[in-house]
């Protein structure tokens, strides 16, 4: 499709988030760079994009582009989750459990979210060490609200 039409936001937004699947970094990133590109309202790019800065020791870059995956789609816990692994990543343990609290109430059922929130409320409790592998552990993300598939949460 790339080849009728080089600069199709739907066939880039695909084709990186496929590489991304792939651990394909790169060219995940210039593909969506792209396609933001010509859809910077596109709430899930961005956040698959902040995602893969993240991933890529971008992480400045990723809280901003995370932080605009929010504004763009108001209900969408999977960035909240993001930066809440960021900020106990950086021992910022009130930023996380605020960021976990945000996506517990916006996907109440899901575990992962409960598990983390509640280590961070007990008082005893060391904070838990954030799983950080290059995102190959489903486990460690919670499923997306989204009604549409997700590469970034592949349990759903």
């Amino acid at each position: 499709m790339l080849s009728l039409q080089p600069d199709s936001v739907p066939a880039l937004t695909a084709l990186g988030r496929l590489q991304l699947l792939d651990h394909n970094d790169a060219e995940a990133i210039r593909l969506l760079e792209r396609a933001l590109r010509g859809n910077p309202s596109d709430a899930e790019s961005t956040y698959q994009l902040g995602v893969l800065y993240d991933r890529n020791g971008r992480s400045e870059e990723a809280i901003k582009l995370l932080r605009r995956a929010i504004t763009l789609r108001a209900n969408y816990p999977d960035p909240h989750y993001h930066l809440g692994r960021i900020a106990l990543e950086h021992k910022d343990y009130r930023a996380a459990l605020a960021e976990l609290e945000l996506a517990r109430k916006l996907l109440p059922d899901q575990e992962a979210i409960r598990m983390r929130s509640a280590a961070l409320t007990r008082p005893s409790a060391a904070p838990p060490k954030p799983k950080r592998s290059s995102m190959k552990s489903a486990a460690s993300r919670p499923p997306s609200s989204n009604a549409t598939a997700s590469v970034s949460n592949p349990m759903r």
